[in-house]
């Protein structure tokens, strides 16, 4: 079980550099500040850019999820195939925030959770406790189902059949 918003994976293929960027760029878009999304049509799967044999994306969605994943990737060639080292983690403003508030609150709900034990009274210690509960399953819950669903098309965008 992963405990943090970050994954490590590789991808091994054996289609050229130039067909792995040539996919990718047929499925990207650069990034907007802001994106209207009222309608899928036309739309690519990912935004962000490719800069020699690295990229960094994130997955284009038509909703609001603070915890999507921004991926990494690195292209390197290792003679007969090449392979595809992909980095996936939240974005550094969303790792900021999230390390203050589970940070705070795990902090409080300890400090309470002392002063409970000299009173023989910890029922206090549940409100700070809660909201470190919930901060860290909305954080994981919002991550890992985007990361696996990046994960899912990134595999299947590099497959070496590809039909279209």
């Amino acid at each position: 079980m992963r405990l943090l918003p970050f994954e490590k994976f590789q991808i091994r293929t054996s289609l050229s550099e130039v067909e792995i960027k040539k996919r990718l760029a047929d499925n990207l878009e650069p990034e907007k500040i802001i994106r209207f999304n009222w309608s899928n049509s036309g739309r690519k799967t990912f935004e962000g850019e490719i800069v020699k044999n690295q990229f960094r994306i994130s997955r284009i969605i038509s909703y609001r999820n603070s915890f999507l994943p921004v991926i990494f990737g690195r292209i390197e060639d290792l003679g007969s195939f090449r392979e595809i080292h992909i980095t996936m983690r939240m974005a550094m403003a969303v790792i900021i925030f999230m390390c203050v508030w589970l940070g705070m609150a795990g902090v409080i709900a300890i400090l309470v959770l002392i002063a409970g034990l000299s009173t023989k009274s910890s029922i206090a210690a549940l409100i700070p406790t809660g909201f470190f509960a919930f901060g860290y399953i909305l954080m994981m819950g919002g991550y890992l189902t985007e990361s696996s669903n990046s994960k899912e098309i990134l595999s299947k965008l590099f497959e070496e059949e590809q039909i279209r």
